[in-house]
């Protein structure tokens, strides 16, 4: 897991890239499957990651880092995940 800021000069976002391993996306599809069978609401962030690979996410500022965004991914590769978190934060908060 790794922590990037981007600083325009105008605005200042916090992303987090992880890795979700195929036994942590297996456990997740599981999680997903019992809460419909359930009929209960499940956490939207569990029924996100149930594929394997590198994500990207905006989370807050400061030592605790919530998500405040929607993942974005599956990537193959960190590099790809980060190299689009980048480009889609640029892209966002560039007010030029």
């Amino acid at each position: 897991m790794a922590y990037i800021t981007i600083d325009n000069g105008v605005r200042r976002s916090e992303v987090e890239v992880f890795y979700v391993s195929d036994t942590e996306a297996a456990l997740e599809q599981e999680a997903r499957d019992k809460f419909e069978d359930s009929g209960e609401e499940s956490d939207e962030y569990t029924m996100l990651l149930t594929e394997p690979g590198w994500y990207w996410w905006t989370v807050s500022s400061g030592p605790m880092r919530v998500p405040v965004g929607d993942p974005h991914g599956p990537f193959d590769t960190n590099a790809e995940a980060t190299a689009d978190a980048l480009e889609f934060k640029i892209a966002v908060f560039d007010f030029d």
